[in-house]
């Protein structure tokens, strides 16, 4: 003390007090910012106590230089109190904590000891403006450091905060059921569902298992179940099995999946419409089967009828021929015949069409051709089940012996099938034949105009 007194003078000491005034306050505002080590709260309040102590010598020292009379010594049995059990307990400090700043604060205290007084060329001085400026420093850098790791630190009430901020239920128990951390939507979710605030997880949860629905969202899930609050929003809870510090606790979620499970039940509606739906398609489509069976057997008749009709007209004209019968010729008709009631034609339509002409041709009835089948497989095959009708009916009910066949088109498409044989009745008899050439010309989307003067003619416009 005496060497400050006899080193400084009032104006230094008296900014080195307001020094130590601003130091103490940086301390005190660090020490509110420590809360969980209590050993580290009561040393950081030590180096208070003897910061203030320093501070108090100072002032005595600029009353004494003022007054010129200075009473020595009158500090140090408290300076070294205070020391003593600040420099024992941040020893125990740091080894609790093991933190550099901790030694750093012990030295800056150390060199202030009045002991320090007997080291030559003004040491002691130096030392003490050190220890102020270094406690100072200390103070500020330990402060900026816990402020900053308050704003940052996830603590109890930052998780709780954050929990309660968001749209899902969130809930924390110990496996004996204990809550350990819930948030505001789950309380409000249990008190809707349950009636009343259950404390304690593991009922919460044997409630939910018993009122559950039944749902598509839990349908692939452990642990999964779908609730309907007072309001009618329908919630899924889920539980899961958590580790936290290698304890095993539990976890309930409660998300909101009203709009989900409304879309869902569309889907299950959709689902048995659609299953309804195949069941009708189904039969449809047996129906189907059934009509094209039933087609193929008309075909199958048409063709019959068509080569049965063609070829009985053959044979009958040759049975009333005046002239002798040829027994090879009736014998390669009636095999011609069997192997086309019994074979399905995969002749072309042309060839049919020239056959048809050679088959008549052995009988003297001449077929006049002018024009050509259409390229269209369908449509030719159609005409020329007309033509061949429109012969045989030529043949076998008016004994023509000249048919005049003609394919030609302006605006539309025709097929002109005309004869030479005995002129009908006025009234036409509709037969087979003339009812199968009009189904055919139907197919075709045309239509049948039947003349009778001044001699049979078939006019088809398609």
């Amino acid at each position: 003390m005496m060497e400050l007194y006899s080193s400084l003078n009032s104006s230094i000491i008296f900014i080195f007090m307001i020094l130590s005034v601003f130091v103490i306050i940086i301390q005190a505002m660090y020490i509110t910012l420590i809360k969980k080590n209590i050993v580290l709260k009561i040393y950081e309040v030590l180096n208070i106590a003897y910061l203030i102590l320093l501070s108090q010598m100072l002032r005595s020292l600029n009353s004494g230089l003022n007054s010129s009379i200075l009473m020595e010594g009158i500090y140090d049995p408290f300076i070294w109190l205070i020391g003593f059990i600040t420099i024992t307990i941040g020893l125990y400090a740091y080894k609790t904590i093991q933190k550099n700043h901790i030694i750093c604060g012990l030295l800056l205290v150390v060199i202030t000891f009045p002991i320090m007084e007997r080291l030559p060329y003004k040491t002691y001085t130096f030392f003490f403006v050190i220890s102020l400026f270094g406690l100072g420093i200390r103070g500020y850098l330990l402060y900026k450091k816990e402020n900053r790791k308050e704003r940052t630190e996830i603590t109890y009430n930052s998780i709780k905060e954050a929990m309660d901020a968001h749209f899902i239920g969130i809930l924390f128990a110990e496996t004996n059921g204990q809550i350990t951390l819930i948030n505001n939507k789950m309380a409000i979710l249990i008190k809707k569902i349950t009636g009343e605030y259950k404390r304690n997880a593991n009922k919460f949860w044997d409630f939910i298992l018993e009122e559950s629905s039944d749902s598509i969202c839990c349908r692939q899930e452990k642990d999964c179940y779908i609730m309907t609050d007072t309001e009618g929003e329908k919630w899924q809870f889920r539980r899961e099995k958590i580790f936290r510090k290698e304890k095993e606790i539990y976890q309930i979620i409660a998300t909101n999946v009203t709009e989900q499970e409304a879309i869902n039940q569309k889907l299950k509606q959709k689902k048995k419409q659609l299953e309804e739906q195949g069941y009708e398609l189904k039969a449809l489509i047996e129906n189907v089967e059934e009509i094209e069976r039933l087609k193929a057997y008309s075909i199958a008749y048409e063709h019959i009828h068509d080569m049965l009709g063609q070829k009985i007209s053959i044979l009958q004209r040759m049975l009333k021929s005046d002239e002798n019968l040829q027994l090879e010729k009736l014998e390669e008709l009636i095999d011609n015949l069997v192997k086309d009631i019994n074979s399905v034609e995969e002749r072309s339509s042309e060839e049919i069409y020239q056959n048809l002409v050679e088959s008549f041709k052995s009988l003297d009835i001449q077929i006049h051709k002018n024009g050509e089948v259409p390229q269209d497989p369908k449509i030719s095959n159609i005409l020329v089940g007309i033509v061949r009708e429109g012969i045989t009916n030529a043949v076998r009910h008016g004994r023509a012996k000249n048919i005049y066949i003609d394919l030609y088109e302006d605006k539309d498409h025709y097929l002109s099938i005309r004869n030479d044989g005995a002129v009908s009745p006025e009234t036409i008899y509709w037969g087979n034949g003339l009812k199968s050439i009009e189904n055919k010309a139907k197919e075709l989307n045309g239509i049948l105009n039947i003349d009778t003067r001044p001699e049979f003619k078939l006019t088809i416009k398609y």
